[in-house]
């Protein structure tokens, strides 16, 4: 047996065809953002740039009030 720090680095690298934050599930385009741990969904688009628009608006918001507290 290995480590799985040692599985990971020995698997190929994965094509993501989607932006950050987006995933492609029941024919739809679903946003989720994770913070703290804990993973947040932003919602289900039809259009692969909607998912990607509230992803970054979502991860502006948090840098935002990262600053603010």
């Amino acid at each position: 047996w290995s480590l799985a720090s040692t599985q990971r680095h020995n698997t190929r690298p994965r094509k993501n065809k989607h932006a950050p934050g987006v995933v492609f599930r029941n024919n739809e385009y679903v946003a989720r953002i994770q913070i703290n741990n804990k993973r947040i969904n932003l919602g289900s688009f039809k259009e692969k740039k909607e998912a990607a628009e509230a992803y970054c608006k979502a991860k502006k918001q948090i840098i935002i009030s990262d600053y603010q507290d």
